[in-house]
């Protein structure tokens, strides 16, 4: 993802809604366009235990990331995930990087490749 996730410090009433979708894989009626997510399978959460979202400050990579678990939607095979923080999830101005882990039933663990970026700004308030 080379887009950048524009927030500022301290927000709370936010949350961010991603699809995830197997870039290899194309959704029946497609063909497959590597420039073209909507092109792509969407995966299908009904294997995934969890989806969580680890988050670090990008300067901080000593300090412990925070995670956070996303909530699937329903249908569950359309790959719809919501993520939500608190305001203690950004407290900060800086960039900060979030990456993906999908958590099977039997605790078999994947990674997505790419990362989240946050680009936090202060709070003028």
């Amino acid at each position: 993802m080379k887009n950048r996730i524009q927030l500022s410090a301290g927000d709370s009433f936010l949350s961010l809604t991603f699809t995830l979708r197997d870039r290899f894989v194309a959704r029946p009626g497609f063909r497959l366009d590597p420039y073209d997510p909507s092109s792509m399978l969407p995966v299908d959460l009904d294997k995934i235990e969890t989806v969580t979202v680890s988050i670090r400050k990008r300067q901080a990579v000593l300090d412990p990331a925070i995670h956070v678990q996303a909530i699937r939607l329903r249908p569950r095979d359309a790959g719809v995930c919501v993520l939500p923080w608190t305001p203690d999830t950004f407290a900060t101005p800086g960039v900060y990087e979030g990456e993906i882990t999908l958590t099977d039933a039997v605790g078999a663990v994947e990674t997505v490749v790419e990362k989240l970026v946050f680009e936090v700004r202060e709070r003028l308030t």
